[in-house]
């Protein structure tokens, strides 16, 4: 008696497919996702808002202490440092930086730097909006003004002196940080990206251009919008396994 058997041997190949295509209508799509955000939220993410809030009102209780400390020693008021973190969170340093990322991904085909400047980009714009926005809801007086830490006129357009709260440079400096470290593998990369950030917080309380609990809450903002933009990319990309078979052997017996 003979018996045939055959064996096939398969290859499982890992294929990625993506929704992504980084251009206008995908922002447009994703813009109009990020206004309605607040809607869908669930109670774990309202509660977290509850207590990024509730820290930033406890903050603004030592926003004076932490004020008079500051221009105890304005010696490094021209510094490289401070003036680098005044620079690092300038809206035209975000935006040429996206720019720059979106161009040459764009010319040369490099899918990640596309990204990466379209994250920028869109976390740039969503970032710049809600900060502009919560500025004129509040109308907090800067601390220059010495009105104290809990002067408010909200929807004064008193621009600048009242568009204290909260601090757009870091909001900013956090949202470019936290997508160039999103696109990053290795754990020291991303602990470094972040470290322009927290000295562009601290320049703009040495600068007396803002409270501490401003540079809080700007920090909180930048960072959890540019880790929604990072995400809902993540999201449209996926994976399908292909089976190949590769061999094809029979054994008689």
């Amino acid at each position: 008696m003979r018996l045939k058997i055959s064996l096939f041997f398969l290859l499982i190949t890992i294929i990625s497919y993506s929704q992504n295509t980084y251009n206008l209508k995908q922002y447009g799509d994703e813009s109009l996702e990020f206004l309605k955000r607040p809607v869908k939220w669930n109670i774990s993410e309202y509660s977290a808002l509850a207590g990024f809030s509730a820290a930033t009102y406890l903050l603004m209780h030592y926003d004076k202490d932490v004020k008079t400390i500051a221009l105890m020693n304005q010696g490094f008021e021209n510094s490289i440092p401070m003036k680098f973190g005044t620079l690092y969170g300038e809206p035209l340093t975000t935006f040429l930086l996206g720019t720059a990322f979106l161009t040459i991904g764009g010319n040369h085909d490099n899918i990640k730097n596309k990204r990466i400047g379209f994250e920028i980009l869109q976390s740039f714009s969503y970032t710049l909006l809600t900060t502009g926005a919560v500025k004129i809801a509040f109308g907090r007086a800067r601390p220059y003004m010495d009105k104290g830490a809990f002067n408010f006129k909200p929807f004064s357009f008193g621009y600048p002196d009242q568009f204290s709260f909260f601090s757009g440079h870091t909001s900013l400096a956090f949202s470019l940080s936290t997508i160039l470290a999103a696109n990053q593998e290795k754990t020291i990369y991303k602990v470094l990206l972040y470290i322009p950030a927290v000295i562009t917080g601290v320049s703009r309380v040495y600068h007396n251009k803002h409270w501490m609990s401003d540079v809080f809450m700007g920090a909180v903002t930048g960072y959890f919008i540019a880790r929604w933009v990072h995400q809902q990319h993540d999201e449209k990309e996926f994976f399908v396994p292909e089976y190949t078979p590769v061999l094809n052997v029979t054994i008689g017996i």
